[in-house]
């Protein structure tokens, strides 16, 4: 999970909230403690490829499907570990 941490922190904290408190920068970006409750594994996935192929209103990144995956997993943990 600390490689999805450290990805999600790079690529996805300049608009999303990340941490414990506060909002994200952006009104339309849900913030990750928000969407462990609102998304599963395969939605996020899906949001994830989605934003690879420049489909969503996020700006594009350079990422791999392995590092989509990280993310993915590294958000997906937050709903089952309890973490906010």
């Amino acid at each position: 999970m600390a490689r999805g941490q450290a990805l999600a922190e790079q690529f996805c904290s300049s608009c999303h909230g990340m941490g414990p408190t506060g909002a994200s920068s952006f009104p339309d970006a849900p913030n990750f403690r928000g969407m462990r409750f609102d998304y599963n594994a395969m939605s996020y996935q899906r949001s994830l490829a989605n934003w690879h192929l420049g489909r969503v209103g996020m700006p594009p990144a350079e990422i791999s499907l392995e590092q989509m995956a990280d993310i993915g997993a590294y958000v997906s943990s937050l709903k089952t570990s309890g973490r906010r």
